[in-house]
């Protein structure tokens, strides 16, 4: 597979198959689900939904991922209200200094520049953001937004996340 042919597969129209339901993996909740285009499921590639188990509408991150080197690394992710992106390494290239704040876009093809064994076998993870202006309002307003980012038919129709933000009693 090369950076390429993701970004070719992050193009493509697609659908979520065999969603899962959000599942409690420490301090985090996920849900995961196979994609298929024109009706075939595309082996090796897979759509992550992840979000902090007590932070609602906060911390959550959208991604499409691929099997590479029988692990799952993402190739394409929105993140929305998470860590801030200041876009500071080198492999930034024209985005180097842009920040894109804390819901941005790390899109595929920002990423054509770097080579794919240093993109997907190091320590990059997605290097390169764009902001997203304006920021999403509400989680249903997110899964819209990033449907078109992601080129995901039915994204929108994913649960909203179990959250329970912790209680404080006096």
């Amino acid at each position: 597979m090369t950076v390429d042919e993701l970004c070719s597969i992050l193009g493509e129209r697609k659908r979520l198959v065999g969603v899962g339901r959000w599942t409690k993996v420490h301090a985090q909740l996920r849900l995961t689900a196979a994609v298929e285009v024109d009706g075939a499921t595309l082996p090796g590639i897979t759509f992550m939904a992840a979000t902090n188990f007590a932070r609602p509408d906060e911390a959550v991150a959208l991604q499409l991922k691929a099997e590479i080197k029988q692990k799952p690394r993402p190739f394409a992710r929105v993140d929305w209200r998470g860590s801030p992106h200041g876009n500071l390494t080198h492999h930034c290239a024209r985005m180097k200094y842009i920040d894109a704040g804390r819901t941005h876009f790390h899109d595929t093809n920002l990423h054509r520049h770097i080579g794919f064994d240093e993109l997907f076998l190091g320590r990059l993870n997605l290097p390169v953001a764009a902001p997203i202006t304006p920021e999403p309002t509400t989680y249903q307003d997110l899964l819209a937004l990033s449907a078109d980012l992601l080129h995901i038919d039915n994204l929108t129709s994913i649960s909203i996340p179990p959250w329970q933000p912790p209680t404080f009693f006096i």
